[in-house]
């Protein structure tokens, strides 16, 4: 099969299962940034299971074929970028994460960027030559790759490199400090805007805390001698608070911890 065929067989697959209302509901969700076929996850990774079967039989990775689904107007194409790089990630060298840098810097919003996150993560546990990248981006003057910097280590759990968590925090600057940490402590939702609540989902939620854990030990440090010991114990709590109920599983106000760290914000404790 040509190269240039398999890019046609995806997208006729993925036209094929289109829904036109489902399409405007998920445009809606991304602010109208990107068009649909309208799949939801299931049905789009049915699309192009084969299809990533046979390149697993291959070894190696197509990047004309990504390159042909990156540039395609409609997200789920995208989406298979990311999820054929998830599936394939055994394949990828140190070296091909020029290429991905090309997908982080281009039509960027948070879904396909957390997603791009996890083959770097993959690469990074096998060459130590990622962990200096990453010091690298995390002054990059783009958000999205400050971003990936921080957020490639999230499923580490035990294998996390927590000088190099902090290195990157303390290299971005305070308002993507923030956002990241904000970000950090939001539920987990799925691509379908769901909350994730199946029994694996404890799994996930237990490394994402741990990775809470560690970026709220990097803000108590900072903080630490920078204000008044009653604003510091008010810190102590809240952010305790808030690490625990993640761990118990529950759901508090979203607007919860944007609170917590809008506090620490306007008080001016912490300067770049």
């Amino acid at each position: 099969m040509k190269e240039i065929d398999k890019y046609q067989e995806l997208k006729q697959k993925l036209i094929e299962n289109s829904n036109p209302d489902l399409a405007k509901q998920m445009e809606k969700y991304l602010r109208n940034k990107f068009k649909f076929y309208g799949l939801k996850s299931p049905e789009r990774r049915k699309s192009y299971h084969d299809l990533i079967k046979a390149e697993k039989k291959n070894k190696k990775i197509d990047w004309k074929l990504l390159d042909q689904a990156w540039s395609d107007s409609h997200r789920e194409a995208q989406y298979f970028v990311c999820d054929y790089l998830i599936s394939l990630e055994k394949y990828l060298t140190f070296e091909d994460i020029d290429q991905i840098f090309n997908y982080i810097k281009s039509k960027q919003w948070w879904d396909t960027i957390d997603s791009l996150i996890k083959p770097i993560g993959k690469i990074g546990l096998r060459d130590e030559r990622v962990n200096d990248l990453m010091l690298i981006w995390s002054k990059d003057n783009d958000f999205w790759v400050r971003r990936v910097a921080i957020e490639h280590q999230l499923l580490r759990k035990d294998k996390m490199n927590i000088e190099l968590l902090e290195n990157d925090i303390y290299n971005v600057d305070f308002t993507s400090r923030n956002i990241l940490y904000r970000e950090a402590n939001v539920e987990l939702i799925d691509l379908d805007g769901r909350y994730i609540r199946s029994s694996k989902s404890s799994t996930v939620r237990s490394v994402y805390c741990y990775f809470l854990e560690s970026i709220k030990a990097i803000f108590l440090e900072n903080l630490y001698g920078k204000c008044s010991l009653e604003e510091y114990s008010e810190f102590v709590r809240e952010l305790d608070f808030l690490c625990d109920s993640r761990k118990m599983g529950d759901n508090p106000s979203f607007d919860y911890p944007y609170e917590v760290v809008d506090k620490i914000e306007k008080s001016r404790i912490l300067k770049i």
